[in-house]
């Protein structure tokens, strides 16, 4: 959650979060991280929210290693 934050910026704070994952090194393998983004915008639920939110993570995790809003 990132109150009082535009869509822009938590676009920003996402790719900030998927550059530092992928910037870290882990033994094992390959990281990717792929991250949906939903804004709240009025008149929507707290149900629109989350439907938003999931829908963003699969068109992310479609298309691997990306941010999606």
């Amino acid at each position: 959650m990132l109150p009082q934050t535009t869509d822009q910026g938590a676009i920003d704070v996402a790719e900030r979060i998927r550059h530092a994952v992928r910037r870290h090194s882990f033994p094992h393998r390959a990281i990717s991280v792929s991250i949906g983004v939903a804004v709240f915008k009025p008149g929507m639920s707290d149900n629109d929210l989350l439907g938003a939110a999931d829908a963003a993570l699969y068109r992310a995790k479609s298309q691997r290693d990306t941010v999606a809003i």
